[in-house]
């Protein structure tokens, strides 16, 4: 019991804390609420204790009770604005970690619910998109009368589900095609493609960060929207060349494709309800597959190898080789923000280096071109891309080691040749490693980070800070044959010839 220093008990504090001790602990709300002087409420999303704004359960109760003070407060709300308080996220999806086969079915009843009601609302309603808008989070965007989104590069928006083995099913399904017709919502859904804001048909106006506020305003004194399905005589042919092209690419072995191709074009034809009814039966079904179960698993271990902590304390690197893989690797680095030399001893290949950045939207003022030497002293990160021989890198090395400073990283994008071979033609090969890039690099998250038998941890740790800061997944092998793709594709192509 407390007590005071004459060790009489505090007299009450017994009862108070002991009210204490029964008080039920209420989490702080994911979702803030306050209304402008214009009687614009906004909604504001801001997930307890993460970085990210997701959708679980609590989030969606918390949204329906939002939803309930907008229904008692119809009379004197003249719009609703959803916004983040998360910088680069406006509401990244369904937090996959709650929805198992035995939650799939009432999670999914529970997001169309609450987005149903959002596009019952009496009064207009804007998602005012700053930052990543994918999953759950656009299809809360397709249930608002207007989408608008920062013109900054991480607005980025989409259903990227079908690469979960799943398919949009909180509305995603029924809505997108309703909005911008059967060709574009089947091209965006059965590929899972997120794009830039800019790009997206579903996105009606796209402004500079600052004046997202003032847009929304506009857009509400325009009234609500009326919804209209965007239905083409070209239907039928456009499901019939999707279904060909599916079989073409999956040979029957991703079931989700096929199930949203039949649930977006079929719920298009049917009402409101029985598309929705669709996507849940569909969603349902999917989430139990092995299919899915090993892409959502790929998807967790992703995001868990980009997350780890580190510094590459690399601020300028150089690429050696200009062709189709050391032009990839330097628009990467670009990309990054980190400036680049790209180096050819052929002045043609570096010109063809330089264009084919050009061609994939690349930083190119980040990029020096050049087919003489220049000093490398300031440069923390060599990656050499020069041909696959092994005289050819041993002899690119060896002028590296003389010419970097004493803690610049020495890497070879190598695809099968030991790195304890490449470095032996060098003095320190403890900064000597392997950054196995996969072709085309703009596309492929993978990279190889191949550890000699010298290379050391400090080498190995900036390596793997380094590929995640290029929005890469870095897997650590050993120096061993085939390194780690190889050596599980090597196999599969025997299995195949014989």
């Amino acid at each position: 019991m407390p007590e005071s220093k004459h060790g009489q008990r505090f007299p009450g504090l017994e009862h108070r804390l002991n009210r204490l001790r029964r008080k039920p602990c209420v989490p702080p709300p994911n979702i803030r609420r306050h209304v402008d002087p214009g009687s614009i409420c906004h909604l504001v999303f801001d997930r307890h204790g993460s970085s990210a704004n997701l959708f679980d359960e609590v989030t969606l109760h918390e949204l329906h009770s939002h939803l309930d003070w907008l229904g008692s407060n119809a009379a004197t709300i003249h719009g609703l604005v959803f916004e983040t308080a998360k910088p680069g996220i406006f509401i990244a999806g369904a937090d996959l970690k709650s929805i198992n086969e035995e939650s799939a079915a009432r999670m999914i009843a529970l997001g169309q619910e609450v987005f149903d009601r959002i596009e019952a609302l009496p009064m207009p309603t804007v998602a005012a998109i700053d930052g990543a808008c994918v999953g759950g989070g656009f299809e809360l965007a397709l249930a608002c009368d207007y989408r608008i989104a920062s013109d900054r590069r991480a607005s980025k928006v989409g259903l990227p589900e079908i690469k979960l083995g799943i398919l949009p099913a909180w509305g995603g399904s029924t809505r997108l095609p309703r909005l911008i017709g059967l060709r574009r919502a089947l091209g965006l859904i059965l590929r899972g493609k997120v794009v830039a804001a800019s790009e997206h048909p579903a996105i009606d106006h796209v402004v500079a960060r600052e004046h997202l506020t003032g847009m929304a305003t506009k857009l509400i004194d325009r009234g609500k929207v009326e919804r209209r399905p965007r239905r083409s005589l070209t239907d039928p042919l456009v499901r019939w060349k999707a279904r060909r092209d599916l079989a073409k690419k999956a040979l029957g072995n991703l079931p989700a494709p096929v199930r949203a191709l039949d649930v977006v074009a079929g719920g298009l034809r049917r009402s409101h309800a029985e598309s929705l009814r669709l996507e849940r039966e569909a969603a349902t079904e999917l989430i139990a597959t092995p299919e899915s179960k090993n892409l959502i698993r790929r998807f967790f271990e992703i995001e868990a190898a980009k997350k780890q902590s580190g510094d590459p304390l690399v601020d300028r690197a150089a690429v050696i080789g200009a062709g189709v893989m050391g032009a990839g690797i330097a628009h990467a680095l670009s990309k990054a923000g980190l400036p680049c030399l790209l180096s050819d001893v052929d002045p043609e290949a570096v010109a063809r280096g330089m264009r084919r950045i050009h061609q994939l939207g690349g930083e190119t003022d980040r990029i020096t071109p050049t087919s003489v030497d220049l000093p490398m002293g300031r440069v923390d990160l060599v990656v050499e891309a020069a041909v696959e021989k092994l005289a050819v890198k041993q002899q690119i090395f060896e002028y590296l080691d003389q010419r970097c400073a004493a803690d610049t990283i020495i890497a070879t994008n190598t695809s099968a040749l030991p790195i304890r071979d490449i470095a032996a033609s060098t003095k320190y090969p403890h900064r000597i490693i392997g950054l196995h890039f996969f072709n085309p690099v703009h596309r492929m998250q993978l990279v190889e980070v191949i550890a000699g038998e010298k290379t050391s941890h400090t080498t190995i740790d900036r390596s793997m800070a380094l590929v995640r800061r290029l929005g890469k997944v870095p897997i650590l092998v050993e120096d061993s044959p085939g390194f780690l793709v190889n050596r599980i594709l090597v196999p599969y192509l025997l299995e195949a010839i014989e």
